[in-house]
């Protein structure tokens, strides 16, 4: 998925998973937002790249980032 540029802005009151069974590619670029609760980069057995390109977009989740995993997984705050 990619969310692009100044106003663009994807919200969600529930987790967002990156790669979760399979492979996927989250970016945001250009000034856009993404927001949710808990964030999973390469979910149980699947693979996932998030790239945020600039100063101006941002990957916001109001919970944990989860890296490589579950729960047990790296995770960031």
């Amino acid at each position: 998925a990619t969310v692009s540029g100044s106003g663009s802005d994807w919200t969600s009151s529930a987790t967002l998973s990156v790669g979760v069974s399979g492979n996927a590619d989250l970016t945001v670029d250009g000034g856009a937002s993404v927001g949710n609760t808990d964030g999973y980069i390469a979910r149980f057995s699947g693979s996932g790249v998030a790239t945020v390109t600039d100063s101006g977009s941002l990957w916001a989740n109001s919970g944990n980032l989860y890296v490589g995993g579950r729960e047990t997984a790296a995770r960031s705050r």
